[in-house]
């Protein structure tokens, strides 16, 4: 039944934001997350969640950014004063029209233990109601079964209870309306709080207004019930008197906070220009962080760009210097291979030298022993000489055979010492060889080994940078796949903001030219009523112009018969035609005037009355 949903306003939290319902079509003004709705004329007063307060009047917006109002849910405005609920700190503010905190009600317990939500004017008591008298952080969880309550903000009366989940209290003449949600219920109480009757629904309860002869409450799809009946949140419509359903209609969110009339229908341009304006402030500021971020994205990413052409260059020059590195070392492991070779060659030389040493050494203790050998034969000689002096003769003769040999004995001895003195040169001249070659080895292990630990630390450090290479290739791939990733996003994100936006404004506009098409028909119906009634006071006009203009004949044809008889009164006739030209004159003044056409056919009948 679609002309049963008009001029009506729906709140949703969660993601659900704004919506206007004309002609039966659902528009979503915003998006943004929205608790309880208030309006009063152009005044509007919106709670968004977690902890904003926006009051909209004619072309401006107030809004306390100093007040923090947690958990903010429902908001009423009365008079000149502004309220809202604090849920989070059980509490309820009053504030003043720039939505700067007056008063605050603050309740005992722990955040969100009574979890008050909603307010009414009912019977001149400003009252709210609750889940409980609970006392733990959400203590109602699991606890809520005829736990909640109506309460007087003022005095502290309890009015209502045995309540469970209560919501959307709303008077209606002298009675109230609620919401008893855990038990998908729509009650109503009487000025003395007597539960006069109640109706169970499909869903969970919440939200409720009357307009005309129809009653409205909204069906979500509770966070806190279990509930299969519906999958979005629905608007219903009741009658008034028998509350049977006249027809629902299905809402593009899963939650409905609050359902307000829209009665004064001259507002509501007023009311969209401000939530519009509104949101295109908020949506302008989205989209301006959005920009930052996405330039911020870009500037991390040339960032990235820029780390990734250093680390390249590094990797070059780290790969350069490993090459030069490995040519080195194979220059080394050429040197290495042709010292252990020179090593081998000189170990053969000195092995070789070693053999020869040892030979000379041999011949040098034969020579020793031989030489021992000639000395013991020189004593032994010398003795007999000693002895044999007195025997010259036949030892001269003996002398004279051995001396040659003693000379070549001599000789050989000489030759032999020669030959050792040589081979004692030679031998040094080895072992000092052999010495520089024992200190050239050792230099070369020395330097080997140390060319093998650096060696060794290159490859180190060659791998840790290499390890350090791939891990930030890694990261810079990551980091570039969720750079992208999120530009991605986020142009995905800002496409649908846009298109939702556009959607959004084209509704507003649309419902706009509706009002608008509504208010030139009314304008064109009073000008066609005001053409109606010029033409009729124009027929009147004419009929009185055609009633003078007979008078004016017959009171001519009487001065023609009277001219003879007036003759005489020449001097009269002469005052009266003075004062008759004085009366045109003043009847040609009042002629012109509105008034005075008007009402000249009365003056005329009432003149020929007196005739």
């Amino acid at each position: 039944m679609p002309n049963a949903f008009e001029n009506l306003l729906v709140s949703s939290p969660n993601g659900g934001g704004l919506l206007l319902i004309h002609n039966g079509l659902v528009f979503r003004l915003d998006d943004i997350n929205t608790t309880g709705i208030s309006l009063s004329g152009d005044k509007f007063l919106r709670g968004f969640q977690p902890e904003g307060l926006v009051f909209y009047q004619e072309n401006q917006t107030s809004e306390d950014s100093g007040t923090s109002i947690p958990d903010i849910h429902d908001v009423l405005i009365v008079d000149s004063s502004l309220y809202a609920v604090g849920t989070n700190a059980n509490e309820v503010l009053q504030l003043d029209m720039n939505a700067i905190p007056l008063r605050r009600w603050t309740f005992p317990g722990e955040n969100d233990a009574k979890h008050i939500n909603c307010l009414a004017l009912w019977n001149q008591r400003i009252v709210f109601s609750a889940f409980g008298d609970f006392t733990d952080h959400r203590e109602y969880k699991g606890n809520t079964t005829q736990a909640g309550f109506v309460q007087d903000l003022h005095t502290g009366e309890r009015l209502i209870e045995a309540l469970s989940q209560p919501h959307s209290l709303v008077p209606f003449g002298d009675k109230l309306l609620l919401a008893n949600s855990e038990t998908r219920e729509l009650r109503e109480y009487d000025s003395s709080a007597k539960l006069l009757r109640s109706k169970t629904l499909d869903g969970y309860t919440r939200g409720i207004c009357v307009q005309d002869n129809i009653l409205y409450i909204g069906l979500s799809r509770s966070r806190n019930i279990d509930s299969s009946a519906i999958v979005n949140a629905n608007l219903v419509a009741l009658d008034l008197q028998s509350w049977e359903e006249l027809g629902r209609i299905e809402l593009p969110i899963s939650e409905i906070y609050s359902v307000l009339p829209i009665e004064d229908i001259d507002a509501l341009p007023s009311v969209l220009a401000g939530i519009s304006q509104r949101a295109a402030v908020d949506y302008r500021h989205a989209i301006n962080t959005r920009d930052e971020q996405i330039q911020e994205l870009k500037n991390n990413n040339e960032r990235l760009k820029l780390m990734e052409k250093s680390l390249t260059e590094h990797l070059d020059t780290r790969n350069k210097q490993y090459t030069e590195h490995v040519v080195a070392l194979t220059e080394r492991d050429t040197r290495i291979v042709d010292l252990a070779q020179g090593s081998a060659a000189l170990m053969h030389e000195l092995e070789q030298s070693t053999a020869l040493r040892a030979d000379d050494s041999l011949k040098l203790v034969q020579s020793q022993s031989y030489i021992q050998t000639l000395e013991a034969d020189l004593q032994e000689y010398a003795q007999q000489s000693l002895i044999l002096q007195q025997h010259s003769k036949d030892i001269a003769e003996q002398l004279q055979g051995t001396l040659p040999r003693i000379h070549i004995q001599e000789q050989q001895i000489q030759d032999l010492t020669a030959t050792r003195a040589k081979n004692n040169e030679h031998i040094a001249e080895l072992i000092a060889q052999d010495q520089q070659t024992k200190l050239q080895l050792d230099q070369t292990t020395q330097e080997l080994l140390i060319e093998k630990q650096q060696l060794l630390l290159l490859t180190d450090v060659i791998q840790e940078k290499e390890q350090q290479l791939e891990a930030a290739q890694m990261l810079l791939a990551d980091v570039t796949r969720k750079n992208n990733a999120e530009l991605e996003a986020a142009r995905v994100a800002l496409a649908d903001v846009t298109r939702e936006k556009n959607a959004q404004l084209e509704a507003a506009r649309v419902a706009l030219a509706d009002v608008t098409r509504e208010k030139n028909t009314q304008l064109e119906a009073a000008r066609v009523a005001l053409a109606d009634v010029t033409r009729e006071k124009n027929t009147q006009l004419e009929a009185a112009r055609v009633a003078l203009a007979d008078v004016t004949q017959a009171k001519d044809d009487q001065l023609d018969a009277l001219g003879a008889s007036l003759a005489e009164r020449d001097s009269q006739m002469s005052v009266m035609s003075q004062q008759l030209e004085a009366s045109t004159q003043i009847n040609r003044v009042l002629l012109e005037s509105h008034s005075w056409r008007w009402t000249r056919p009365l003056r005329d009948l009432r003149r020929l009355l007196r005739l």
